[in-house]
């Protein structure tokens, strides 16, 4: 089961990936022109969001504990 982290980085990763798509397809679609800068700037785009993916570093133990409780609240049933 994704944390509530986790997700919350997926999402902001799309936030950064989007433009890139929208660039190709402007290329590809309109016909607009791909620069060597533009390519560029959309290769280190696209390598930030692999760092960010695959980093797994640990988290500080409040960080971690106020994640536990989050989650746990999440999960239990509401009280009626």
């Amino acid at each position: 089961m994704p944390t509530v982290r986790s997700v919350a980085s997926q999402a902001k990763t799309y936030a950064y990936v989007n433009p890139v798509v929208a660039l190709f397809l402007g290329w590809a679609v309109a016909g607009e022109p791909l620069t060597s800068r533009t390519l560029l700037a959309a290769v280190v785009i696209v390598g930030a969001v692999v760092l960010i993916i695959t980093n797994r570093h640990e988290e500080h133990p409040k960080v971690a504990k106020i994640g536990a409780r989050v989650e746990e609240t999440m999960e239990a049933p509401a009280a009626v």
